[in-house]
């Protein structure tokens, strides 16, 4: 069995959420992480990515799940990677698991379809 270390100074490129977020642009989506989990590495990669191609069209947050002051228990967060998408500072959706970069860049094409409609 190979031997796994994790860095448990990791955390996501994206910067922490604020309350502010909550209200900075129609939308706003949060990338749920936790140190442990190595997954999280992939998905902040993609979402560097995204957040270069998006630009200003969305903002980009994250959330560590295991600081109790975050609450994201609250917001249904039961497993990560997850990403919430919140229109105009309320939840819409919450997507659970790693995609692809080209999943990821659909649904998020449809979340600002339906900021729009809102």
């Amino acid at each position: 069995m190979a031997n796994v270390t994790t860095n448990i100074q990791w955390s996501p490129s994206t910067p922490p959420v604020t309350a502010a977020d909550f209200s900075a642009g129609p939308i706003l989506v949060l990338h749920y992480w936790a140190v442990w989990d190595l997954i999280d590495r992939e998905m902040d990669e993609r979402l560097g990515t995204l957040r270069e191609e998006y630009g200003e069209r969305i903002c980009f947050r994250s959330c560590d799940v295991d600081r109790a002051e975050n609450n994201s228990h609250l917001q249904g967060v039961a497993n990560v990677p997850a990403l919430g998408c919140f229109i105009r500072g309320k939840c819409f959706q919450c997507l659970i698991g790693l995609r692809s970069v080209e999943e990821l860049r659909l649904v998020f094409d449809g979340w600002l379809a339906a900021a729009v409609g809102q």
